[in-house]
């Protein structure tokens, strides 16, 4: 039998719409839009392109003083499949008829798109396609990477995710660091260093002395569209609970979730909702990370049972199972 001991960091999308109940079985939703009251701003930009003539510019260069309107008018833009704003967006969609990529209204989970007929377009995906970590867009990359000093890093990943290699109990090991601060995962049990393939990094569990525990070991792996890691204790038999159990001595099998300065931990009503992360002072309805909840299940059957959480405050949460005897 294995006891397997799991939990679960996501990144969210705070502007995310919501898939339609038509399309929710499609990977993604679209839904469009008139240039309207919630396009008012991009209209408005969009009419900025052509400048007007005023009585107090008659003698700039290039306008009549006897007429009304410039001489020539503005040269047509050059044809794209993209544009940096929503007002060049539309201006190039109505001159070239084609749809056109609007770059600043990107995120992970849409693509926004203006079309000649002036509409938008937006294509909202379940899964994460692309991340701006490094300050551009690209595809996102799951896999891990060695960093100096033995510790391991996302490639490519919507939120920076950092991986410790070996580690003493108590200590950090994973990070993930957001616009708004930093969120530490903390495992109560020293790990020895990890064996890593493509985007999941296998630990072995220590005793008391450093030594390897039979049938013990923490699987770290990154969800494929890089938004969150998810830690799984396994454990292989009876012997290796008790020790594990052993090595933690009186404090427990645990996970602590610890947020740094700019976050704060929003604490859930049950064991069975989860931890919310959201900035500090910020609305708590919209995380920045979430934590799903934390269980445990015998592979030889029955059903999960969710881990207890035995302190939550606005900087911490512990999450502790004992395993059974």
């Amino acid at each position: 039998m294995a006891l397997v001991v799991a939990l679960m960091f996501v990144g969210t999308d705070a502007g995310a719409v919501e898939p339609t109940a038509e399309a929710t079985d499609k990977p993604w939703a679209e839904s469009a839009a008139t240039v309207g009251e919630s396009l008012t701003d991009a209209a408005d930009q969009a009419l900025e392109v052509v400048p007007d003539v005023a009585e107090d510019n008659r003698d700039a260069p290039g306008v009549d003083a006897d007429a009304e309107e410039w001489d020539e008018s503005p040269e047509p833009p050059e044809c794209a499949n993209e544009a940096a704003t929503a007002a060049d967006a539309f201006w190039m969609a109505a001159s070239c008829g084609r749809d056109v990529l609007i770059l600043d209204e990107l995120s992970p989970w849409d693509t926004v798109y203006a079309t000649p007929q002036g509409r938008l377009v937006r294509e909202t995906t379940v899964v994460a396609e692309r991340t701006n970590i490094d300050g551009e867009w690209s595809p996102v990359d799951p896999r891990l990477e060695v960093e100096s000093g033995g510790a391991f890093r996302v490639a490519s990943p919507v939120v920076e995710m950092e991986l410790a290699g070996s580690m003493e109990p108590g200590g950090v090991l994973a990070s993930l660091t957001t616009d708004d601060g930093e969120v530490g995962l903390s495992v109560s049990v020293g790990l020895g260093d990890p064996s890593v393939e493509e985007n999941r990094a296998t630990y072995p569990v220590l005793d008391e002395g450093g030594a390897r525990i039979a049938g013990a070991q923490l699987v770290v792996r990154v969800a494929p569209d890089a938004t969150g890691l998810t830690p799984v204790l396994v454990l292989d038999s009876a012997e290796a609970a008790e020790a594990v159990l052993a090595a933690t001595e009186s404090s427990g099998l645990s996970f602590e979730i610890s947020a740094g300065q700019g976050l704060e931990l929003v604490e859930p009503k049950t064991d069975e909702s989860g931890v919310r992360i959201v900035p500090e002072g910020g609305d708590t309805e919209v995380p920045v990370l979430q934590v799903l909840p934390a269980y445990q299940w015998d592979s030889a059957g029955g059903d999960p049972v969710f881990v207890r959480r035995i302190r939550n405050d606005a900087t911490s949460a512990v999450l502790e199972s004992r395993a059974n005897r």
